[in-house]
């Protein structure tokens, strides 16, 4: 999180060919993004809502206004279209920006089924097909920029932009179809805030705030929007997605907090909290650690009781009955083998993430007891946390560091700053 503080559309210093040329480039987008908009009005929305006519041109005019605030964001830092720490500005805005751009497309179009009628059916599965699709490639976006060598103010800033637009719409349409509690939104609400206390910081102290980097607000930032992703498929219900509502939101609402303390001063640079601490707080690790082992015990007790019938050849109790023990057989070993890599410390973050899938997935069709809620916000834990210092192979962590594209040195050293500022090693 940085200051979003809005700057000068361009500098009259400037020479006014390579902002004309961006200015065509700007004209170009707009307008394939509105005839992507229009292609799926008229040929798609009749098929997500045939008994409602008004429902295609609802769902128009919604991601219209999406994709208006897109191109206005970006009409209004196209003179930021340079490299760091350079002041000429580039030409073309580059394959990056391009897909960033194509990104906020996607998003534009799942902000259309925020105020239209649940569709039905297969059709419920394309607004999150969407959303997912447009999330994977923001790790494209940043890998195709480096390579180019076109990384600018510009499309970090997009970047984030998009990113923040994209969680708010895709949030409020997993209320919408009841997937996530009505206290969510505040969640998706809370970047926005987070430029009016910016606004109102510096509009008191005159000067510009800025925060330094944080590995874990990447993180962070990262899983949420994988599990809003992942909870708009119709796949998951309730309680278990309030379950890992709590589990996911309560570490990105605190993250939000700990930046406010940070801006306003409170913290000290020296303090185990602050993202530039030389090394980070005990506890980090210890939370993993413990994350890890009630993972273990809670998803073997769990993983007893959803396939344990079926296992020994009990067709007759357990979430399989009747449908045959091959099925058992293959997803309950697979959930024993995310448990041992977890207690190994081995891919621990992708077991803890499988394991959630599959116990997520087969409890919908049986009651959820506390065990299957413990494993839910343990797993999530895992995912967040790693499992501190005894982690042994963990190359999600090099994902998660969001360094794409940089040389292998580079990943390096990116990778090993990750890990110690999130505490996953020591």
């Amino acid at each position: 999180m940085t200051s979003h503080a809005l700057t000068a559309p361009f500098s009259h210093r400037q020479d006014p060919g390579p902002l004309l040329r961006l200015r065509r480039q700007w004209a170009l987008f707009a307008a394939l993004g509105a005839l992507f908009l229009f292609s799926g009005a008229l040929f798609l929305a009749p098929r997500f809502w045939p008994a409602t006519p008004q429902a295609p041109l609802l769902w128009f005019l919604t991601a219209a206004a999406a994709l208006i605030w897109q191109m206005f964001y970006l009409w209004h830092h196209l003179a930021e279209n340079h490299r760091e720490g350079e002041e000429a500005i580039l030409p073309v805005l580059g394959a990056g920006n391009a897909l960033t751009l194509f990104r906020g497309f996607g998003f534009a179009a799942v902000a259309g089924f925020v105020l239209s009628p649940k569709p039905e059916g297969l059709w419920l599965w394309v607004p999150a097909a969407i959303y997912l699709l447009a999330v994977c490639a923001d790790y494209a976006d940043g890998w195709m920029a480096r390579k180019t060598d076109h990384c600018t103010a510009l499309g970090k800033k997009l970047d984030m932009e998009l990113d923040s637009l994209g969680m708010a719409v895709a949030t409020a349409l997993a209320v919408q179809y009841g997937q996530l509690p009505l206290w969510y939104l505040t969640l998706a609400a809370a970047p926005y805030l987070w430029r009016v206390l910016v606004w109102m910081r510096e509009h008191h102290s005159g000067r510009a705030v800025e925060l330094p980097e944080s590995n874990a607000r990447r993180l962070l930032a990262g899983t949420q929007m994988g599990f809003i992703a992942t909870v708009l498929f119709p796949l998951f219900q309730p309680p278990v997605t309030t379950a890992a509502a709590v589990a996911f939101g309560l570490p990105y609402g605190l993250m939000f907090v700990r930046d406010g303390f940070l801006m306003f001063g409170k913290i000290a640079p020296d303090s185990p909290l602050h993202p530039s601490a030389p090394r980070p707080p005990r506890f980090v690790p210890a939370a993993g650690f413990v994350a890890r082992w009630a993972t273990v015990v809670l998803g073997a007790l769990t993983l007893e009781a959803l396939f344990g019938p079926a296992l020994r050849g009990d067709l007759s109790m357990g979430i399989f009955a009747g449908r045959g023990v091959a099925l058992a057989w293959l997803l309950g070993g697979v959930g024993g083998l995310a448990v041992l890599l977890i207690a190994a410390g081995w891919l621990e973050r992708t077991s803890a993430f499988l394991l959630l899938l599959i116990v997520s997935a087969f409890s919908l069709s049986r009651n959820v007891g506390a065990a299957e809620i413990a494993l839910i916000a343990s797993a999530i834990a895992v995912m967040h946390f790693g499992s501190g210092p005894l982690s042994f192979v963990s190359p999600e962590d090099r994902f998660l560091s969001g360094r794409a594209g940089l040389e292998e040195e580079e990943a390096r050293r990116a990778e090993e700053e990750f890990l110690r500022h999130s505490g996953l090693r020591t």
